[in-house]
């Protein structure tokens, strides 16, 4: 098993966390107003970071916030218990069709309470919308969400906010895919622009990533080949075990970001490894890489709790952009995903 340091944004729960506790002062001090877009954005930035308790409460909070302010209450309570599941069905469990129809659904709930304030609420729905179309092989259909998005993302929160760099990628991406890389290359450069100020902090890897990719379509490859070192640096090997008594003592003593685990290992599985993580909220995120058949240990894994499967046999770059994806909170990886990115 490896253990990489990928420089990903470890401070994104504890970011989370603190936009958490600020939006509830704001609430108890009868400061509504504040408190709703500060809740608003602990979800997504607990979303972000896969921390499912955080996104959680601040979910709570903000659905008993809503159902104090608003006249319709229930719909908003659901559509915000609608989503959360979605989002748990999609990642955790890699069910397209049930996940979208909960989004659906959650999107026409919000749309009865819609409002100035609550159109964070809709493009976050557009936004998990357009990561599963995505995941469908529909670009074009994605990068039109993903285009709303980041227009209400930077209305609410600035055209410098660090949540649009991610809406201004996954645009990138799309229009890469749909082979127009030149009106992808300067989206992915604002998004690097924005994120440049807490650079040393990590997290940017895969937007270097996703620019050496656009240049290459564009055929720019020595300006690729820097972009690939870039985002080369933004990940170190933390350590490597062999069994499951190093792998722990391993874990103990180095922070790392992401697990490649085998599933086939001395000592505990890797499935119960991975459980154990799991349960105990480690934030390593796990991406598995074992010889056994996805279509037998995929869904597994992914359910219990791996961001990721692939096949020990597959492609090294793509086994290098799957790390970067998980790194960078990307959406699950799976062999066919990794293969046709």
């Amino acid at each position: 098993s490896l253990v990489i340091d990928a420089r990903a944004p470890a401070n994104a729960s504890l970011l989370a966390r603190a936009l958490l506790v600020q939006g509830k002062l704001a609430w108890r001090a009868r400061d509504a107003v504040a408190a709703e877009p500060i809740l608003h954005e602990a979800v997504a930035v607990a979303q972000g970071a896969r921390d499912d308790r955080t996104a959680a409460e601040a979910l709570s909070s903000l659905v008993y916030l809503i159902g104090v302010q608003l006249s319709r209450p229930a719909d908003a309570l659901e559509a915000a218990r609608l989503r959360a599941l979605a989002g748990v069905v999609w990642r955790r469990h890699g069910e397209l069709d049930e996940a979208q129809a909960l989004l659906e659904r959650a999107r026409v709930l919000y749309g009865r309470v819609r409002s100035e304030k609550h159109d964070f609420q809709l493009a976050s729905c557009d936004e998990d919308l357009a990561g599963i179309l995505f995941d469908r092989g529909d670009p074009a259909a994605a990068l039109v969400l993903h285009r709303q998005n980041a227009g209400v993302r930077e209305r609410l929160f600035g055209p410098e906010h660090p949540s649009l760099a991610a809406s201004l990628v996954n645009q990138g991406e799309d229009l890469t895919l749909l082979g127009r890389p030149d009106e992808a290359i300067p989206l992915i450069r604002r998004a690097i622009a924005i994120l440049a100020p807490q650079r040393d902090r990590g997290g940017d890897a895969y937007h270097h990533h996703r620019l050496a990719a656009a240049l290459r379509a564009r055929t720019d490859f020595a300006p690729a080949l820097v972009e690939d070192r870039e985002s080369l640096a933004g990940c170190a090997r933390a350590g490597e075990a062999g069994g499951y008594s190093e792998l722990r003592e391993l874990l103990r003593s180095t922070p790392c970001d992401v697990l490649l685990l085998d599933l086939s290992m001395p000592g505990r599985g890797g499935l119960e490894v991975l459980t154990g993580l799991t349960e105990t909220d480690s934030p390593i995120k796990v991406l598995v890489v074992s010889m056994f058949p996805a279509d037998q240990y995929a869904i597994r894994c992914l359910r219990a709790g791996a961001k990721g499967f692939l096949a020990k046999d597959a492609d090294p770059h793509h086994i290098a952009d799957a790390v970067e994806r998980v790194a960078a909170d990307a959406e699950n990886i799976t062999a066919n995903a990794t293969a046709a990115g």
